[in-house]
């Protein structure tokens, strides 16, 4: 089945495939909601609440602020300087404008 999936592939160069639910758990990539499609947990949240509301913004950053640890350890090999502060590495090699909520600021 694997083989004759993998012929039709290469023979098919344009081919989209057009996946559904579940696609990704097979692989391990955890879901998000449950069979009846619930959240299983807390709804991600929308920009528009992002940008609405201060204290949303406040969650947000707390709870992204919590796998950025695991970044800040040692020098910078191979490119990790990048991991650990994005903005300031990207800043120097590109021009760049950053979105603020009432606006925006370019960045040098």
């Amino acid at each position: 089945m694997v083989e004759e999936l993998e012929q039709f592939i290469r023979q098919h160069p344009r081919l989209l495939v057009l996946t559904g639910v579940g696609i990704s758990t097979d692989s391990g990539i955890p879901d998000y909601r449950d069979e009846k499609g619930a959240w299983k947990l807390q709804q991600p949240m929308i920009y528009a609440e992002f940008c609405g509301s201060h204290y949303a913004r406040q969650r947000s950053w707390a709870r992204s602020a919590l796998g950025w640890p695991r970044f800040a350890s040692g020098g910078n090999v191979g490119g990790r300087e990048a991991a650990v502060e994005p903005t300031r590495t990207y800043s120097r090699r590109f021009p760049q404008e950053e979105t603020r909520v009432g606006g925006s600021i370019a960045r040098r």
